[in-house]
């Protein structure tokens, strides 16, 4: 059976478009990730695949912002590792590694630990 590769980044705690606005907590909101060209090849693929990620990333990020201080290595905003992930015919991840780690072990070990959540 062959397996396809994709590859995915997770980015950090935010977009570089510069600081969200606070929410009513105080805390900087995340900015929404950059709009997704649809008529790319492969476009709804990546945003199904998208889907079954958010959930889980969302969280450890929201996590990340509300229970450890703003000053923590995991809320650094230029946090960004890029993953591998081998897939089956039948959509499901056979594999993934760490192709680009980030500068944060505790960060890569999330982004594993999320991709093996969505198995």
């Amino acid at each position: 059976m062959r397996a396809g590769w994709a590859l995915v980044v997770a980015a950090g705690c935010g977009a570089v478009a510069g600081p969200a606005p606070p929410s009513s907590t105080g805390v900087p909101r995340l900015l929404p990730p950059a709009a997704l060209d649809l008529h790319a090849p492969g476009a709804a693929y990546l945003t199904s695949v998208a889907v079954q990620l958010q959930p889980d990333w969302g969280q450890f990020l929201a996590d990340c912002r509300l229970r450890l201080p703003a000053s923590h290595p995991l809320n650094a905003m230029t946090l960004a590792a890029t993953a591998e992930l081998a897939i089956d015919p039948a959509g499901r991840v056979t594999a993934a590694r760490i192709a680009t780690p980030s500068a944060s072990p505790d960060f890569d070990r999330a982004v594993t630990d999320v991709l093996a959540d969505a198995r």
